[in-house]
């Protein structure tokens, strides 16, 4: 459990390009897909990908 003033850095969040691939749905690429969108989506957190080769996800936990 992250606390808040906490930062989350997540590296391959591109997945070696195949989160781009519809066709992908394999067990992992799905993993990667669902965590972008719970961190992209929840209000608790402040979060950009940055396209640094295989994208980087830096996440700031700022609390509710």
């Amino acid at each position: 459990k992250l606390r808040p003033g906490g930062v989350l850095i997540v590296d391959n969040m591109f997945w070696h390009g195949q989160i781009f691939d519809a066709k992908d749905q394999t067990e992992e690429t799905e993993g990667v897909r669902r965590l972008t969108t719970l961190i992209t989506s929840d209000p608790g957190w402040i979060s950009s990908i940055v396209p640094l080769r295989d994208g980087l996800l830096v996440a700031y936990r700022a609390g509710r």
